[in-house]
């Protein structure tokens, strides 16, 4: 396979270019973090076990730069503003040192414009949510924040169609900005991850009319969002060549192990989105292992 061949070169390649090991804790991901309204914020931190550690205390009126050492576990953690009045906000968050790499990522958590009882109306969600496109984080912060709310409000009060066509509509515009971070950013893996909630009631959809959707959402879309949270061992496989080149050659390999165990399910539609979307495969993935064994001192 000719891809698998050059993406060995380009490892090898790689491992050229470091004459030292890079420990992942030295690397830093960069940030540009900030709070809106900022008066309303305590403090924006980062979920680490069972803890926290600040980025931002106290939290300013002008975006500020913060940083976060790497750590190539494939478990997200979470960024978080917490409000003074109580609330919060977070989404998840990886820290693979592949980011490294990366420009500064813009993050500005937007407290919600109303509360969520008083956001659940056609106005507030048709100007806040439905058919709004993100187009920059800040905005897709600022979605999320809007419609999150109402949809979580919404879920346990659909009485009428009236009140389905709020929630569908609030939670398509959560969906969007979400999605959005998680993969519209051009990267082939993204930090931010798609909240648990969120799949959890697009997994709860009822059946699409002939034209696809539930109310605004696309299922379609929603569909390729759910494969590809499900498949995310396998499109872990683009942060192998960047690992490589700070000689995280155990990170690399743990990657491309769980890719293997991924593949190796009787799943053909599985393989054919990793041929199609993901550009590998699993004799791809056992070449590139075969390979680090041959590289890895």
């Amino acid at each position: 396979m000719g891809t698998t061949r050059a993406l060995a070169l380009s490892l090898a390649a790689a491992i050229g270019l470091q004459a030292h090991p890079v420990s992942a804790d030295e690397l830093k991901i960069a940030l540009v973090v900030a709070a809106s309204p900022a008066s309303d914020a305590k403090r924006i931190a980062l979920g680490i076990g069972g803890g926290s550690i600040d980025l931002l205390a106290p939290v300013g009126k002008t975006p500020a730069a913060a940083s976060i050492a790497a750590d190539n576990t494939r478990y997200a953690t979470r960024l978080t503003v917490e409000w003074k009045d109580g609330r919060a906000q977070s989404i998840p968050f990886y820290r693979y040192s592949a980011f490294a790499d990366l420009e500064p990522l813009e993050i500005v958590f937007e407290k919600e414009a109303r509360d969520a009882a008083d956001g659940a109306n056609r106005i507030f969600v048709d100007r806040n949510c439905d058919g709004r496109q993100p187009g920059s984080m800040a905005v897709a912060f600022a979605i999320i924040a809007n419609c999150a709310p109402v949809a979580h409000y919404m879920a346990s009060r659909l009485v009428s169609d009236t009140a389905k066509g709020t929630y569908y509509r609030a939670l398509n515009g959560w969906f969007v900005a979400n999605y959005y971070l998680y993969s519209g950013l051009g990267y082939g893996f993204h930090p931010f991850g798609l909240h648990e909630d969120l799949i959890s009631q697009l997994q709860s959809l009822p059946a699409p009319g002939s034209d696809g959707k539930v109310g605004p959402i696309n299922i379609a879309d929603v569909q390729k969002a759910l494969d590809e949270y499900q498949d995310e061992p396998v499109r872990k496989v683009y942060l192998v060549r960047t690992l490589v080149k700070q000689r995280r050659y155990q990170d690399a390999m743990d990657i491309l192990v769980e890719a293997k165990r991924k593949l190796s399910e009787p799943d053909p539609q599985l393989r054919e989105r990793a041929r199609q979307s993901y550009a590998t495969s699993e004799a791809h993935v056992n070449q590139l292992i075969a390979d680090m064994k041959r590289m890895i001192p």
